[in-house]
């Protein structure tokens, strides 16, 4: 592993204290079965051997990269002469390839309590350590993960930097909202775990105030290989449209949250954290088409526990589509959201034109955490293509959902499965589906209560 990915490195001599509160629901999850962590370790050990194969890989890619003039570095956005291609020069090289097809992935918010924080301490093996293994939580799923190329997540608590203490969500703040923050070796494991692609505009992004924010970028600036927007480091910095490049597609992805606990700290400049507004948004979505074939844009709106679209989430969500926006990846509501396809209200169509289709998910619930109801924590993995065709044009097609479940019990610990794999015999021993006569049945009645199947092939 190459030393600039060796998250213990700098730690290991030095382990900090933690934080510890109250878990809300069970047990403190300390302990982890026996079958997930060995799997995990597994796991770890095929990632570590990815990353070597994929370091060389990337330095190849740099070079070819560099050879047609086209900036790829994760994260940094290349002006638009750079990836600018006339609609015949992709047509040509559409028809001369055939269709080209990108795929990704995507899970809602990453929610670390306490509870889900001390599972990882436990996974990396002595607890009260300092150190971590995350990689536990997303077990389940690392077989979409692996297979798609795009991979999504929602840094939901942030990582502001260890020597501040840990918290799970202690009420520190003046409104009694939780407090997050997050050990950095989360970040180091959802980039190694294979996420490529996430947001840090959320309502907890100001937890740990305008220093926490600025420390959080700086631990996402040591992996590059991440995709981050919501949070910026400067001016000049907001001003960056995070642009990439997947099998000869070009991507812009932006981020914005509808607010934050406790509001703006005193002093905070409007660069720091992208809000939803109009303006902003309009200006900006304009540059990434400018920049990129396809435009993808999270928000964190709605309400918490809350299944239907919400009013901003309706209003938002047609205001992307009117700007052509490609896909929408909306989260906040710890629960499950509709997933629609809303047409551009705003264009004006030649006769016969058919109007521009933005795929909306309204949320796609949590891919870990310690939320109280049995709705919490039910969730899945969006899965969609992107799709050149021989016209050189871009679309979202084959949307697709598999159900998730995330599963704890008093001494086994946080992790996520696959309704598939999520026996009767498992459910039986979580704290929160343990009591219920039909668990798999619920949990499945309730996805398809949500999921609209006529919209998204759901993988029961």
């Amino acid at each position: 592993m190459p030393e600039s990915h060796d998250k213990h490195a700098k730690r290991k001599a030095t382990p900090r204290a933690r934080h510890t509160s109250t878990p809300r629901v069970g047990g403190v999850g300390s302990a982890v079965e026996p079958e997930a962590l060995e799997a995990a370790r597994t796991q770890r050990a095929r990632i570590q051997g990815r990353r070597k194969i994929a370091g060389v890989a990337v330095a190849l890619a740099c070079v070819a990269v560099l050879a047609i003039g086209i900036a790829l570095a994760l994260g940094q956005a290349p002006d638009s002469a750079s990836v600018s291609q006339s609609a015949s020069t992709k047509a040509e090289a559409a028809a001369a390839t055939g269709p080209t097809t990108v795929s990704l992935s995507a899970v809602g918010d990453n929610l670390i309590h306490t509870p889900v924080m001390q599972t990882a301490d436990a996974a990396e093996g002595t607890m009260d350590d300092g150190l971590y293994d995350f990689t536990v939580l997303y077990q389940g799923i690392a077989p979409i993960i692996e297979s798609h190329d795009i991979n999504f997540i929602n840094i939901e608590t942030p990582m502001a930097g260890d020597e501040k203490g840990f918290s799970g969500g202690e009420v520190r703040s003046v409104s009694n909202a939780p407090v997050f923050n997050t050990p950095s070796d989360n970040a180091a494991d959802i980039a190694a775990f294979g996420f490529n692609l996430a947001t840090t505009a959320t309502n907890h992004t100001y937890d740990m105030g305008l220093e926490g924010v600025l420390a959080m970028n700086e631990i996402w600036a040591e992996h590059p290989e991440v995709v981050v927007a919501g949070t910026y480091s400067s001016a000049e910095d907001r001003e960056n449209i995070r642009v990439f490049e997947k099998n000869g597609i070009t991507f812009a992805f932006l981020a914005y949250t509808t607010a934050v606990n406790d509001g703006v700290p005193d002093g905070a400049p409007d660069w720091a954290v992208a809000f939803v507004e109009d303006d902003v948004i309009t200006s900006e979505v304009q540059r990434a088409h400018e920049l990129a074939d396809c435009v993808i844009v999270a928000v964190s709106w709605g309400g918490e526990d809350y299944t239907d679209i919400a009013i901003d989430q309706r209003k938002y969500g047609q205001f992307l589509a009117n700007l052509d926006v490609d896909l929408v990846l909306g989260f906040h509501s710890h629960t499950l959201g509709p997933i629609e396809w809303v047409e551009n209200r705003a264009a004006q169509l030649a006769p016969g034109e058919a109007p521009h289709r933005t795929l909306v998910t309204y949320s796609l619930g949590d891919i870990t955490g310690n939320m109280p109801k049995a709705q919490n924590n039910v969730t899945g993995v969006f899965t969609c293509d992107f799709v050149r065709d021989e016209t050189g044009g871009v679309s979202v097609a084959n949307p697709g959902w598999t159900p998730c479940v995330i599963h704890f019990s008093g001494g086994g610990g946080y992790t996520v499965y696959q309704l598939k794999d999520y026996t009767p015999e498992l459910a039986a021993t979580s704290d929160i589906f343990g009591g219920m006569e039909d668990p798999i049945g619920w949990i499945k009645d309730f996805t398809l209560q949500v999921i609209d199947p006529q919209v998204v092939q759901v993988s029961l």
